[in-house]
This record gives C-alpha cells, structure tokens and sequence, in this order.
C-alpha cells in the first residue's frame, strides 16, 4: 500500500506494487465494498435527501450493481489496450495499481462526505434565518460540497490512473490521460449499444454517475 499512495501523489512505479492473481481479488472485493459505501452514504447521509420511497432504494440499488459490470468493463478495455501495445503481462501490475489507488481516493471522498455531514448537522443556523431558510441552506452547502467531492475524485482518479498508464506504457503523460479518459468511460461508450437498464445507466467508473 506505501507504493500506492506514492502512485497518489504521482511518485513511484506501477511495477514495485504486487500483480499477483489473489491480491488482484482481494482489492477488487474491498474496491467494491468502498465505492459501494460512499454511493449509499452521499445518497442517505447527506441532509438534502429527506425523501425515502421504494424507488430510492431500487434506484441505489441499481448503482451500487452497476459497479461491478463497469469496472470488469474498464478492465476488459484496459487488457485489449495492453495486447495492441504488446504488453499483456502488465496486466494485473497495472489494474492492481488502478484498484489501490481507487481505494485511497474513495476512502478520502467518504472522509470528506461524513466529516461535512458531521459539521453541518452541528452548526443551527436558525438564530439567523427561519427554521425553513436555514434547512435550504445547510442543503445548499451539502450539494456544493458533495459535488465538490465527486469532482475532486473524478479529475484525481484521471490524472492518476494517465500517470500509471505512463509509466507503464512508456508514453508521454498527456497520452497516458487521454488513454484513462477512453478507459474509464468505456462503460458509458458500450452502454449506447445495449438497452439502457438502470444497471448500466448508473454503472459510471469514476463516480460523478454513481457515487
């Protein structure tokens, strides 16, 4: 995990973290759980979201499965890109790196999520406004900060995922972004070939459609 956090700060080499089959799972299975909790807290957590029907479940529901077919997507995408540039044994070095990574960024953004839930839900604005304005605007303040969240990730992840594609790949690092770019949006490129189910509507990779 120490040569992943470097891969966070764009220090290191993709190669000195592990490749090996079973710790590949493992992070896939603790990805999972982590991408799956930050979608359920941003959609229970935070104040805004007073209203809970049988639609909001299914409609979380379907998000949280979404993140598996997309990330086996992104992975699928990754290995073809790996044998056109005849480096398939980079595989599991490369999408280890991408899962440690990913795992780091979720766990900071669900940090910030519930440290600003916390914060707010602490702080009684009503001595100045009306009981009514004050619940706005701690809603305001959550969306802006959600939102803020889920941008911060999403450029975080790109960035760093064209770092370790640069390094591994051998090219230059603004060709190893725009590679993560078509990478991480392979699951919204192949969803326009299929019926567009809730499964895949929310299946987004990065976060800014699933989170």
């Amino acid at each position: 995990m120490k040569h992943s956090v470097k891969l966070c700060v764009f220090r290191g080499n993709p190669v000195d973290v592990e490749g090996f089959t079973f710790t590949l799972l493992i992070r896939f299975l603790i990805f999972l759980v982590l991408q799956s909790g930050f979608v359920l807290t941003t959609a229970w957590m935070a104040p805004y979201h007073s209203s809970f029907s049988v639609q909001t479940v299914e409609n979380e529901v379907f998000r949280v499965l979404g993140i598996v077919p997309a990330q086996l997507c992104i992975a699928l995408c990754l290995y073809v890109v790996l044998i056109i540039k005849k480096l398939p044994q980079n595989f599991r070095h490369i999408f280890s790196c991408y899962l440690d990574v990913n795992i780091i960024i979720t766990l900071v953004s669900l940090v910030l999520v519930i440290a600003s839930v916390l914060i707010s839900s602490h702080h009684d604005l009503s001595v100045l406004v009306d009981r009514e304005d004050n619940y706005l605007l701690l809603t305001g303040m959550m969306l802006i900060v959600v939102s803020m969240v889920y941008l911060m990730s999403a450029v975080w992840k790109i960035l760093v995922f064209g770092y370790i594609l640069c390094k591994s790949m051998e090219i230059k690092f603004w060709q190893g972004g725009i590679v993560a770019i078509m990478l991480l949006y392979s699951p919204q490129f192949f969803m326009a070939f299929v019926p567009k189910q809730p499964i895949f509507v929310y299946g987004h990779p990065i976060g800014l459609g699933i989170f």
